[in-house]
Order: C-alpha cells, then sequence, then structure tokens
C-alpha cells in the first residue's frame, strides 16, 4: 500500500511539474492568440490589466517555471530515494524513453508557443510525420478544428519518440542480459 502512494504521488508530482513547466506557453497563448481577448484583458480591472505588460508576463513565467523544476526535482526525489542501490538509480535516469519523451514534449511545447508557425521543426525532428507528409497533409485538409489537428500532430510526435526510445531501452536491456 505505500508503495503505490509513493509511487502515486511520483507521478502526480512529475505530472504536476510538467503542466506547470507548460503554463508560461499555455498563458502566452491564452493572452495573444485571440486579439478580441487580448484587448479584452487590457480593458479589464485592476490587476488584469497588467496581465499584458512584459515584466509581468516575464515574472509569472519565470515564476511557473520554477515551481515546475521544483516539483520534478521533488518527485525525482522521490523516485531516487525509493531506490535503495545505487545501480538503480542510474538505470531509472539513463532510459531512452524518459528523455525521448522530454524532448518531443519541448519540441510540441515550442510548436504550441506560436513560434513554430510553419511546423517546421515538429516536422523536421519526427521522421514518421516526414514520411507520411502526404497523407497528414490531406488528412488535416478535411479537419474543421485547428486545435484537433494540432493535437494529432502532437501526439503522433510523441508516440514516435516514446516508442523508439522503449525500442532502445528493450534492446540496451537484452543487450545486458546477454552479456551476463
Amino acid at each position: 500500500m505505500l508503495k503505490t502512494t509513493s509511487k502515486l504521488l511520483r507521478t502526480l508530482l512529475a505530472l504536476l511539474g510538467v503542466l506547470f513547466l507548460a503554463a508560461p506557453f499555455l498563458l502566452y497563448r491564452f493572452i495573444h492568440e485571440d486579439y478580441e481577448r487580448h484587448m479584452w484583458l487590457i480593458k479589464g480591472p485592476a490587476p488584469i490589466d497588467s496581465i499584458d505588460s512584459g515584466p509581468v508576463q516575464l515574472w509569472t513565467s519565470l515564476l511557473l517555471a520554477f515551481i515546475g523544476v521544483m516539483l520534478l526535482a521533488s518527485a525525482l526525489l522521490l523516485n531516487t530515494s525509493a531506490a535503495n542501490t545505487p545501480r538503480t538509480r542510474s538505470r531509472r535516469a539513463n532510459t531512452f524513453s524518459l528523455w525521448l519523451s522530454i524532448f518531443s514534449l519541448l519540441v510540441c511545447l515550442f510548436n504550441f508557443s506560436g513560434m513554430d508557425d510553419k511546423n517546421l521543426l515538429l516536422f523536421f525532428t519526427n521522421p514518421l510525420l516526414l514520411l507520411l507528409n502526404p497523407v497528414v497533409t490531406r488528412l488535416l485538409d478535411t479537419m474543421n478544428s485547428e486545435a484537433l489537428q494540432l493535437l494529432l500532430l502532437y501526439i503522433t510526435h510523441l508516440a514516435f519518440w516514446l516508442c523508439l526510445g522503449l525500442l532502445i531501452d528493450l534492446l540496451r536491456r537484452r543487450a545486458r542480459h546477454a552479456r551476463r
């Protein structure tokens, strides 16, 4: 019972950490995506009207990112304290699936922030999307919702890198067991 509670707490902390790290991008997108919403925020009551200013956005984003890093660090500390031997600690931190998934999430967040408006980074960092470019383009042209289009691209991007990382981890584990 204690192990499952500890694992649930670690997972919850890691999920909240990722959400807080994504929050500055989401906040920027919320403020600047729609002109009418942007004007409504500027003309709003006293604390809300300053949310568009550079210093307020900078400090809010830094605070949210700091909270996200602290949540992720606490999840990692709980994860390493749950393991007894240094060997298992290093094995958990060296999984390709973890690092490739984080890479994919960072690329997706960069794209979601609007800085990759042509989806070049998203497509060039995923060979599957490049290979299926004509099919993906036809599929996206038939969809009405841009949010659904981006969600499909992000899920494909994350799934590719997660599966590749899991495959590399499996091959490494088999090679390690074959050497013994």
